[in-house]
C-alpha cells in the first residue's frame, strides 16, 4: 500500500525541517527479541554488553526530540511493550511505526492508508493524468523507458491497468516496469490473464491483498528462466546485500549470469538498488521475498541456503585479515552494509546446530563486532551456543568450547561486576592452548588481566602483571602483531598508573610502531592516545596535544565513537592542564553526551584527565566546571571541535 514509501517521506520532510530522525527496517527480522537491536542500530547505540541494550536506547533517546520511523511492525508485535516503554521514558520521542496491523496499545494514533485514486472509466488524458495512481504509473514507465508518454492511444489501458490493480502503488510500480517490452494494451490483456485467476486464489486474503501477490506472480512469470531463478535463490537473502554477495550465491544457484539477472530485476522493480556509500547495495522487499522463496522446492533450497551460508562465513573469514591491515575502513564499510545477513547466518547456524561453524565465525568477525559495538549480541549468541550443547547433547570441539567461553565471560565480566570471569577465561585459555590458538589463549589472558585489574574488592596488580606479560610472550610467539599492540598498550597503562612514565612511553612506542607497519588504525589510535598521555604527564603538552589530536582525527574518519569519546577527554586533560576550565568542562559535557547517545562504556577507574582537572576544582573552579559541563550535555562532537583545535 506504500506504507514504507509514505513513512521515508515524513521522514525526509522532518529531518529538512532540522529534526533528528531514524529509521529502523524490521522487514527481515524474524523475532520479537531482534526489534532493540534494529532500533538501537538506527539509533547508533552501541552494545559493548555492559549493560541491557534496552536500558541503553532509554538513556540515549531521554530527552531528545526524535522522530524514530519503526517500519514493517506486523510480523513481531510481541514487541509492542517495547514501543511503550521508549514514549514512556522519553516524552519528546515520537514513534511512526508501518504495520498491517494495529498495535493496540493507548498510546497509538492510527492513520489508515488507502490506495491511490484511480482515474474513472473512460477518463480522457487530460482527466487521467490529475489520477495519482496514473501518475505513479507514468513516473515508474519513464524510469524503465525514457520514451514513454501518456497518449490518447494508450491513456485507456493504462487507466484500466491502474483500475485493475485497485491503486496499490507496488502493484502498478511491477506493472509499469513491463513498459520495456510491453505495450500498455498487451499489459492489460496479460494482467486481466492473471488477475481472473484469483476466484481459484486463496479466498480468505483480502482482495486487494490478493491482487498484489497475484501481480508479484505476474511479474515474476514474465521473467526468462535464467532470471526467475535467480530471483528465487535472492530469497534467501536478509536485508540489504551487495553484488559479490549476490555474485556467489547466484553461481551456485546455477545463474549463468548473475549481472544481467540482477539487473533484470531491477528493471522489473522486483529488486531494489541503492548506493549506500560507494558500493551498490540490493535488498527484496518482504513481499517479493515471501512469494520469490515460494518458487524453490524445499529441496532445491538447500543448495542456495548453503551458498548464502558460505558467502558470509568466507567473507567473514577475509574480513578477519583485511580488519587488521590498511583497508579496515573499507572492511567495516563492507560489514555494515550486509551487517542484516551477518547476523541472519549466526542465526542459521545457531538453528542448525552447527555450533563449530557458528564459534568459528563468530571468531572471524571479532575486530568488527568489538569497533561495531555488537559485542553484546555476540555474548547472546555464544551462551546460547554453550546452553544449546548441554541441554541438546551435541559435542561441540575445543576451540569452538574455547571460542564461546572467552565471549560468555569476556563480556559479562562488564555486564555484571559481581561476577568473576577469571575461572570461564582460564578454561577459554587452557583450551585454546590445546588446540595450538596462542593468540587466541594470548587474547583471554588480556580479558585475564583486565578482570585483575578491575576486581570489586580492589586492583591485583601483579596478577594483572602476570597475565599480561604471559600474552604478551604468547603474541611474539605466535608473530601476532595486532595482539602484542594491544597487550602493549593495557601494561603501559599499569606502569603509567604506578608513575613509571618511561617505562610506558617505552610500551606505548612499540605498540604504535607495531599498528603502523601493519596499517591498523585502531591500533593507531588507541596507542597515540596512550603515548600523548606519556608525554603530557613527563611535561611535553605539545607532544601530547599533537598525539591527542592525530588520534582524534583518525577516529572521526573511521567513526569509532569510543575513540572519538577518548579523545574529547584527552583535551579535557590538556585544557584543565592550561588552566581552561569552561573549555575543559564543555569537551566532558560532549564527552559524556556522546557516551549516554551510544551506549559505549563509561571510562574505567584511572583516567587521566581526572587528575588535572581535580586540581582545577581543588582551586575552587568546581562551579564553573560543573556550568561549562551542563553545557557541554547539550552539544554535539561537531559543536565543541573547535575547542580541540584551539591553541
Amino acid at each position: 500500500m506504500g506504507k514504507s514509501r509514505l513513512a521515508i517521506e515524513i521522514a525526509m520532510d522532518a529531518a529538512a525541517a532540522g529534526r533528528e530522525v531514524a529509521f529502523a527496517a524490521l522487514e527481515s527480522i524474524t523475532h520479537a527479541d531482534r526489534v532493540i537491536t534494529v532500533i538501537a542500530r538506527a539509533l547508533d547505540v552501541r552494545d559493548p554488553g555492559d549493560r541491557p541494550l534496552e536500558d541503553k536506547v532509554v538513556d540515549a533517546v531521554a530527552g531528545r526530540d526524535v522522530l524514530l520511523v519503526v517500519d514493517n511492525m506486523e510480523h513481531v508485535l510481541a514487541a509492542a511493550p517495547l514501543l511503550v516503554r521508549l514514549v514512556s521514558e522519553a516524552p519528546r520521542l515520537q514513534l511512526l511505526v508501518t504495520s498491517r496491523t494495529a498495535l493496540r496499545v493507548r498510546a497509538e494514533r492510527r492513520y489508515q492508508l488507502e490506495p491511490l485514486e484511480v482515474p474513472v472509466p473512460d477518463a480522457g488524458t487530460d482527466e487521467a493524468t490529475r489520477a495519482s495512481s496514473v501518475v505513479l504509473f507514468i513516473e515508474r514507465a519513464v524510469a524503465v523507458e525514457p520514451a514513454f508518454r501518456l497518449t490518447p492511444a494508450n491513456v485507456a489501458a493504462v487507466a484500466a491497468i491502474c483500475r485493475a490493480l485497485d491503486g496499490m502503488p507496488l502493484a502498478i510500480e511491477l506493472a509499469a516496469a513491463r513498459v520495456r517490452t510491453l505495450t500498455p494494451d498487451q499489459i492489460l490483456t496479460r494482467l486481466d490473464s492473471a488477475l481472473t485467476l484469483l476466484a481459484n486464489g486463496a479466498r480468505d486474503l483480502p482482495e486487494r491483498q490478493r491482487a498484489l501477490g497475484r501481480t508479484i506472480e505476474w511479474s515474476a512469470d514474465l521473467l526468462d528462466p535464467q532470471t526467475r531463478r535467480a530471483l528465487a535463490a535472492l530469497s534467501v537473502f536478509s536485508g540489504t546485500f551487495s553484488v559479490a554477495s549476490a555474485e556467489r550465491v547466484l553461481l551456485e544457484a546455477g545463474v549463468e549470469d548473475p549481472y544481467a539477472a540482477l539487473e533484470a530485476l531491477v528493471d522489473a522493480s522486483l529488486v531494489s538498488r541503492g548506493h549506500p556509500g560507494a558500493t551498490p547495495a540490493f535488498r527484496l522487499l518482504a513481499l517479493v521475498r515471501r512469494y520469490s522463496a515460494t518458487l524453490l522446492e524445499p529441496d532445491e533450497r538447500d543448495r542456495p541456503v548453503a551458498a548464502w551460508i558460505g558467502t558470509y562465513r568466507a567473507l567473514a573469514h577475509e574480513a578477519a585479515d583485511g580488519l587488521r591491515g590498511p583497508m579496515q575502513l573499507e572492511w567495516l564499510g563492507r560489514l555494515e552494509l550486509e551487517s542484516e545477513n551477518l547476523a541472519s547466518v549466526m542465526r542459521a547456524l545457531l538453528d542448525r546446530g552447527d555450533l563449530d561453524a557458528a564459534a568459528e565465525y563468530a571468531w572471524s568477525l571479532y575486530l568488527y563486532l568489538w569497533i561495531g559495538g555488537y559485542l553484546g549480541l555476540v555474548q547472546a549468541w555464544m551462551t546460547e551456543l554453550l546452553e544449546q550443547a548441554d541441554r541438546a547433547g551435541i559435542r561441540v570441539g575445543s576451540h569452538a568450547r574455547a571460542i564461546a567461553l572467552y565471549y560468555a565471560n569476556a563480556v559479562r565480566f562488564w555486564q555484571d561486576p559481581d561476577y568473576d570471569p577469571v575461572p570461564g577465561l582460564v578454561s577459554s585459555s587452557d583450551l585454546f592452548h590445546a588446540t595450538g590458538d596462542g593468540s587466541g589463549a594470548a587474547l583471554a589472558g588480556v580479558s585475564i588481566g583486565l578482570a585483575h585489574l578491575a576486581r570489586v574488592d580492589g586492583p591485583d596488580l601483579p596478577a594483572a602483571v602476570h597475565a599480561l606479560e604471559n600474552s604478551l610472550a604468547d603474541f611474539r610467539a605466535h608473530d601476532d602483531a595486532w595482539g602484542q599492540a594491544m597487550a602493549l598498550v593495557m601494561l603501559g597503562r599499569i606502569d603509567l598508573a604506578a608513575g613509571s612514565i618511561e617505562r610506558a612511553r617505552a610500551r606505548f612506542e612499540d605498540s604504535y610502531a607495531l599498528a603502523a607497519a601493519q596499517g591498523e588504525r585502531l591500533g593507531i589510535v588507541i596507542a597515540q592516545n596512550h603515548r600523548g598521555w606519556s608525554k603530557v604527564l613527563a611535561g611535553d603538552l605539545a607532544g601530547g596535544i599533537h598525539d591527542f589530536a592525530e588520534g582524534l582525527d583518525t577516529s572521526l574518519a573511521l567513526g569509532h565513537d569510543e575513540g572519538i569519546a577518548y579523545g574529547l577527554e584527552a583535551f579535557v586533560g590538556v585544557r584543565a592542564a592550561q588552566g581552561d576550565a569552561a573549555t575543559a568542562g564543555r569537551l566532558l559535557g560532549a564527552a559524556l553526551r556522546l557516551r549516554r547517545l551510544k551506549g559505549i562504556l563509561n571510562p574505567g577507574a584511572f583516567e587521566f584527565y581526572t587528575v588535572p582537572l581535580q586540581g582545577l576544582r581543588d582551586a575552587g573552579r568546581g562551579d564553573e566546571i560543573d556550568r561549562a559541563v551542563a553545557e557541554g550535555l547539550e552539544l554535539p562532537v561537531e559543536a565543541v571541535l573547535d575547542d580541540v583545535r584551539a591553541e
